[in-house]
Order: C-alpha cells, then structure tokens, then sequence
C-alpha cells in the first residue's frame, strides 16, 4: 500500500542527496496514487438485452379457460304425466344428479301452484333408461300422510298407474333412483271421471 507525501517530503529527500532525480520521484508516486484509486468496471452481465433484428421472441402459448360443457345436463330431465286429458312436464323439486363427471345436488320446495288435468289411463314417463319409480298420493295438506299409488312398468321409460285415482285434486309424490342418483317430484293433479265410468 503506497501513502502519499507531501511536497516537502520529496523535495527534502532529493536535495539531500538520494541520488534519484526528482522527476522520477514524482512519477513513482504518481503511479502509486494511481495504484491506490480503484478503476471502475462496467458489468456486462447487468446490462439491459437490447433486440436483435430480425428476430422474434415467441411468447409460451396461455392456456385458455377451462369452460362447463353445455352439452352435459347438470339436473334430471323432467317427469312426465300423459292421460286422455292431455300432457304436462314436472321438474324434480329435489334431486342429486351425476353425469359424465359432473356432479349437482339440489334440496328444494315443491310448488303446486300448476295442476294436471288427468282421466283416463294415466303415465308417467321419465326418459332414462335404468331407472325405478315409486309413487304415492298426499292424504293431506302437508304431506305427513299418504297412501301408495301402484305403478305398472311398460317398458324402460314409462310406468302407468296401476289404479284409478279417486275424482278431484290429489298430490302425486313420485320418487325416483337410477344409475345418475335420485330426484323427486311433486304433481298436483285433478282426477276427471268420465260420465258412466265406474
């Protein structure tokens, strides 16, 4: 490590007869203080990239959102009740449902404010194959007690009713099970007698 002197110090020594000249004195020591001052790099590494032309940097592709597909029913189809007097379609109120992978269960209320007018022979269709249906008919206003209502299996999809309902309003509750889960349904209904049926 070199010090610097002063003025005086070199012209001292060099009239006191060092024998190095004084120009060389100044120069060592100015090659020392050179030494001691530390030189400044550039790093090369912390500049910024610069484009190159005529090339493109190619960004890795964004994978899109996956989407539901539309094409999969998350809910069963409807139920539905066929007889002379005509068709209807009911929803199920409450139902678990599972179809290719996809999985919906929903706890619901009945609405009966919708009757079907029924006469004659009547069906219930539910348009998958693999299912069993049950069936039963409200005895009162809530529900607590009911009597079964007999169901006879056509073929896969449809279920006639075994036994002619009483004439007036009713409440079906129809019960359902299959491969894809189970779903319930709520049908008010009103039973016409046909003049001379017994």
């Amino acid at each position: 490590m070199c010090r610097r002197r002063s003025g005086m110090g070199v012209m001292g020594a060099a009239s006191r007869g060092t024998g190095l000249p004084l120009a060389l004195v100044c120069v060592t020591l100015s090659a020392c203080g050179a030494a001691a001052t530390p030189s400044s790099t550039s790093d090369s590494s912390a500049a910024p990239s610069r484009p190159v032309p005529g090339v493109v940097r190619s960004e890795p592709p964004t994978a899109a959102p996956s989407e539901p597909d539309e094409t999969v029913s998350q809910q069963p189809p409807p139920l539905v009740i066929a007889s002379d007097a005509g068709v209807a379609t009911y929803d199920a109120y409450t139902y678990c449902w599972s179809a290719e992978g996809v999985g919906v269960c929903a706890d619901g209320v009945p609405t009966l404010d919708v009757r079907a007018r029924i006469a004659g022979a009547t069906t219930l269709e539910f348009p998958v194959d693999g299912w069993t249906l049950t069936a039963s008919r409200r005895l009162d206003r809530d529900g607590t007690d009911t009597a079964p209502v007999a169901l006879r299996q056509r073929d896969d999809t449809v279920w006639l009713i075994a036994d002619p309902l009483p004439a007036g309003p009713h409440v079906i509750e129809v019960s359902g099970r299959g491969p894809e889960g189970d779903a319930f349904w709520a049908i008010p209904v009103d039973v016409v007698i046909a003049d001379g049926a017994s």
